[in-house]
């Protein structure tokens, strides 16, 4: 048993995350005939996350990848002076995981934690590899998911390399909608960069703008 399927309650929950999938599926125009669909229920697990609950550990070499079905995770790093960023957030119908350490075997130097409660998939990894690597729906389905992910990752790099905060804001606004209607500001003060003091400054500067 992985450490996020440890930390996570495993239960058939509201919404249901496989219901999520199966549309967002079907809505990109994938055939779920066949065996691939039964046989990935089959090997995923429904869970939930409280608020501010580790999902992925710093540390760990994760197993697993998460479809987020509701609520908001959040990519976290530890700086050496203890603090503690966020780079990025995942929003319904995301895939997140640490990849690059799943997939090299390799403990993670960062952490995926709830932002909010967070209901999904775990996908074990085995699974979404055997599909990424071969053809069928949800391997084209995972192929795009990925690509989607590192293009979003492109685009958070350059505008915090940009180092404007109304950049960085509008990216969630314009990209990330559900960021701003659920997570504690506090936590999109963290991936701005900004203390709640900072936030809140720049909140009011930025409405007396307009």
């Amino acid at each position: 048993m992985s450490h996020a399927r440890g930390n996570g309650t495993v239960e058939q929950a509201k919404p249901d995350p496989f219901e999520l999938l199966e549309e967002e599926l079907h809505g990109a125009g994938y055939d779920l005939a066949g065996g691939a669909w039964a046989r990935l229920k089959a090997e995923c697990s429904v869970v939930e996350f409280p608020r501010r609950a580790e999902i992925f550990p710093i540390g760990i070499i994760p197993r697993e990848i998460l479809f987020v079905a509701s609520g908001v995770a959040a990519a976290t790093f530890l700086a050496e002076d203890g603090t503690v960023y966020i780079y990025r957030f995942f929003e319904p119908g995301h895939l997140c995981t640490a990849i690059s350490s799943a997939w090299r075997h390799e403990p993670t130097a960062d952490a995926i934690v709830a932002a909010t409660e967070v209901r999904g998939l775990l996908i074990p990894l085995e699974t979404w590899k055997r599909h990424y690597s071969r053809e069928g729906l949800l391997g084209d389905y995972f192929r795009e998911k990925l690509i989607e992910t590192l293009l979003f990752d492109k685009d958070i790099i350059l505008t915090k390399t940009s180092k404007s905060t109304e950049a960085a804001y509008s990216l969630l606004e314009v990209q990330q909608p559900e960021v701003l209607r659920q997570v504690p500001q506090k936590l999109v003060a963290q991936f701005l960069g900004l203390t709640p003091e900072g936030m809140s400054r720049f909140l009011r500067n930025r409405e007396k703008a307009r």
